[in-house]
């Protein structure tokens, strides 16, 4: 929290590997003498100014990779009974990919994707809480994985899903039940 009515959340992290990989995955491998090496940083942060029966959100997010780079943002609304026992929420986001694959099949390549969810978090009391969401994501550009050959996808996405679960307390176990289901 910063305030009150203000919170902040982020994160950033870095990851490394190398290693062989079989010749038959490309040339950069163990067998050719080059090895591979693989980076990642990435980080997000999100604000979320809070009403007295309203929430709204917004987030930026970015990861990089030696043959990948991906910038992302969204915003969020969510409203409340007066009694705060169901949420109402609706979001909105995007995401820009630039793929540039270090074995030279393709260079410059995008994809952008835009995504919006519209759900409701019910507390049936105060060990039980079941919540719904729809979500629609919509994408165009390239898909193909550059280091698969033949791989060849095609250059929209269009996917409707539907989660719904529920969680239960259980305080003779100290546990939690989780049930979910989602279909797209």
């Amino acid at each position: 929290p910063i305030s009150d009515s203000l919170s902040f959340e982020g994160s950033v992290v870095y990851d490394a590997m190398s290693g062989a990989s079989p010749l038959y995955f490309n040339t950069l491998s163990g067998a050719s003498g080059i090895g591979i090496t693989e980076y990642r940083t990435a980080g997000d942060a999100r604000i979320t100014k809070y009403y007295d029966r309203f929430a709204v959100g917004g987030g930026f997010a970015y990861s990089s990779e030696r043959d990948y780079l991906s910038r992302a943002w969204s915003v969020d609304v969510r409203t409340w009974t007066a009694d705060k026992n169901r949420t109402w929420a609706f979001g909105v986001g995007g995401a820009r990919d630039n793929i540039n694959p270090v074995n030279g099949i393709t260079q410059g390549r995008h994809r952008e994707t835009y995504d919006f969810l519209g759900g409701v978090t019910q507390n049936l009391n105060a060990n039980a809480v079941v919540q719904s969401n729809i979500t629609y994501s919509n994408g165009r550009g390239y898909y193909d994985d550059p280091y698969k050959p033949f791989d060849r996808r095609p250059d929209t996405r269009r996917v409707w899903a539907w989660l719904t679960r529920y969680n239960q307390y259980i305080a003779s176990a100290d546990a939690a039940l989780r049930l979910s289901y989602r279909l797209l």
